[in-house]
């Protein structure tokens, strides 16, 4: 879904996004170029629009943590059959090991339908898709969470306010932050 800025007043600008589309705003307000910019006005805006994100973080985390328990511990049996079939089906680099995005693997969706046919059939195979459900009930559940829209209300900041050294990469980093 695309993003929706309303207008709020001159200071703030408040966002509605996914809950999968934070990363984008983490990138910019946890960037380390950023940070070390001088300027108080300028580390006050940063360090107040990451600690809007960082909410939403520990909001995230603290979901994932009640899905992990209602999910339960899944054996080792479960887990290595899991991981034969991500790694067959997985997105891989030119010396064909399996690429990680953010931590997770991707499959591309012209082989997803087939990934999950297969990771069924394994796991009827091998009499394991109670833990399979419970996998996908977690899995369901974070599809979910991730997709609720949230609204964020930014700061932000004047020209004045943005340290004369600041470069044209940075400055494009937050320019819809940038107060006309």
């Amino acid at each position: 879904m695309a993003k929706k800025v309303l207008p709020l007043n001159k200071g703030r600008m408040v966002v509605t996004i996914t809950r999968k589309e934070l990363d984008k705003y983490l990138k910019i307000f946890a960037d380390k170029t950023l940070l070390s910019l001088p300027g108080n006005r300028f580390a006050y805006f940063m360090e107040k629009n990451f600690d809007i994100l960082e909410k939403e973080v520990q909001n995230h985390q603290k979901f994932n943590s009640e899905q992990m328990k209602v999910r339960g511990e899944i054996s080792e049996k479960y887990l290595e059959a899991e991981k034969s079939v991500i790694s067959e089906f997985c997105k891989k680099d030119e010396a064909g090991n399996p690429i990680l995005s953010n931590g997770n693997y991707s499959i591309p969706n012209e082989k997803f339908d087939e990934f999950i046919k297969t990771k069924k059939a394994l796991m009827k195979k091998q009499k394991l898709s109670a833990e399979d459900n419970r996998i996908e009930a977690y899995n369901n559940a974070m599809d979910e969470y991730m997709s609720e829209e949230i609204t964020i209300e930014f700061r932000k900041i004047s020209e004045d306010q943005i340290p004369v050294n600041i470069n044209g990469n940075q400055r494009i980093m937050i320019r819809e932050f940038i107060m006309e």
